[in-house]
């Protein structure tokens, strides 16, 4: 069978688990789909590799050899295929587009609830189909001009759009009560849009009211009525809101969004935006002593850059 048969099949399964009455089969839905995409994206790969190359776009293995005429080619060894990194990497080299966003959220929400959530809940698995929907049919309709519909077959495709429009509705339901509060930060109120339930998984979070003081702030679970205290919810709130910004720190060496606060000691201190979402302290960001940039890992306080709180200190 081939990679697409099995990509389609994969899809259609956890499409399947969703459906069921069955609890268990909440988790068996996020690994179907999310292995359903993954497939998808090699089929791309293997469709882009030359021919007589064993599909070498798509391997883990990548030897050169000669050809008949002497020519240097690239075939693929061994039976390990690319994982999520290696996609990404061949995709952004060949042009490949897709939600990489979106695929994090979905890589690390199927890891979350096969070990913290407690107690999940098909609105869990509503905030996983929703993302999965956009990439399934963006990537089947942009990067291999099929048709999602005829692919997936009606009873499937309605499933997904249908699970994504009424989670949409209530998800924006959600979001305009927390758009009621008035925010210190920019990044605060969609970090608050962005972060799930650590109980059941949902991402329908709302705030139980609103109130005049961000500290008094409670939000509730649409989905297991569970409360969490702003100042239980924050830190993690943040984190998650920028971990890809923090990947790509790590992957593609852009500037560190996000450090522990040299006040506080909570990882909320935003560094484009110059504070601490927990404590609201903020520092300065240009030295002192000789007039650079200070780069997120310095700041400690000091108002100086890393070389220059060095020289002082050695001075003293």
């Amino acid at each position: 069978m081939s990679i697409f048969n099995n990509a389609i099949d994969s899809i259609i399964l956890g499409l399947e688990d969703f459906e069921s009455s069955d609890r268990r089969r909440l988790i068996s839905c996020a690994r179907n789909i999310f292995a359903g995409i993954l497939l998808l994206f090699k089929h791309k790969l293997s469709l882009l590799s030359p021919e007589n190359s064993d599909e070498v776009l798509i391997k883990q293995h990548v030897l050169p050899q000669k050809d008949s005429a002497g020519n240097i080619v690239w075939s693929g060894k061994g039976k390990k295929t690319v994982d999520v990194q290696q996609i990404k990497d061949r995709f952004e080299s060949l042009g490949v587009k897709t939600h990489w966003d979106r695929i994090k959220k979905i890589n690390d929400f199927r890891n979350d609830i096969e070990h913290y959530h407690s107690d999940l809940s098909k609105d869990a698995i509503r905030d996983l189909l929703s993302n999965c929907f956009i990439v399934i049919r963006d990537f089947i309709i942009e990067e291999l001009s099929l048709e999602p519909r005829q692919i997936l077959g009606e009873k499937s495709w309605n499933i997904l759009v249908s699970v994504a429009e009424v989670y949409q509705k209530e998800k924006e339901e959600c979001n305009d009560v927390i758009d009621e509060m008035n925010w210190a930060s920019d990044s605060l109120g969609s970090a608050l849009k962005e972060i799930s339930c650590e109980k059941c998984g949902s991402g329908l979070l709302t705030l139980k009211s609103v109130e005049k003081q961000r500290e008094y702030t409670v939000l509730l679970c649409k989905s297991c009525q569970s409360e969490y205290d702003y100042e239980e919810i924050i830190e993690h709130a943040i984190s998650e809101y920028f971990s890809y910004e923090r990947y790509l720190s790590v992957t593609d060496g852009n500037t560190l969004p996000l450090i522990d606060c040299p006040e506080c000691g909570h990882e909320t201190y935003v560094y484009f935006e110059q504070q601490c979402l927990f404590c609201g302290s903020s520092f300065e960001h240009v030295c002192g002593r000789c007039g650079t940039d200070i780069m997120p890992e310095e700041i400690e306080g000091s108002g100086f850059c890393g070389w220059c709180s060095h020289m002082i200190n050695k001075d003293d």
